[in-house]
């Protein structure tokens, strides 16, 4: 007849499956072009030019436009609001090992940019700056990744 809670049979849960595993998957967009998000990186502020593109392969093409300070773009995967993740006073900074972090733009010098490709699933992303303290002072934004 179905499933109903209770009855004892757990079907397999797709979204279950870790994001290196789904690398094999062809993209839902079918088309072989990544998507693209433009990220801008200020003092302070992080800010894109969409806040949500289909699940498949994306590209971030990041630009440190701060004229004072070095930035960096990580794309972190998380439910979570961003007062809600481990920050740690101490180092000053998220421990990127107790955050779900799938890849980076590492450290940009004012007026540079870079780029990074990532293949992401269906969820919710904030994307953030991690260098001493700039994600405390608002260096986040988030990302949907819709089917």
């Amino acid at each position: 007849q179905g499933y109903s809670e209770g009855s004892g049979w757990n079907p397999p849960a797709p979204t279950a499956r870790p994001i290196a595993v789904s690398a094999a998957k062809p993209s839902p967009s079918g088309a072989g072009k990544p998507a693209t998000v433009q990220v801008k990186l200020k003092t302070y502020g992080v800010t894109s030019d969409t806040s949500s593109v289909k699940a498949g392969e994306v590209t971030f093409n990041v630009t440190n436009t701060a004229t004072d300070l070095e930035h960096e773009m990580l794309v972190v995967r998380t439910d979570l609001a961003p007062d809600a993740l481990p920050y740690d006073a101490g180092i000053n900074q998220l421990p990127e090992d107790k955050i779900n972090s799938l890849g980076e733009v590492s450290e940009l010098r004012p007026g540079n940019s870079g780029s990074v490709t990532l293949k992401l699933e269906p969820g919710k992303y904030l994307l953030l700056c991690n260098i001493l303290s700039h994600f405390k002072h608002g260096m986040v934004t988030p990302l949907v990744v819709t089917p």
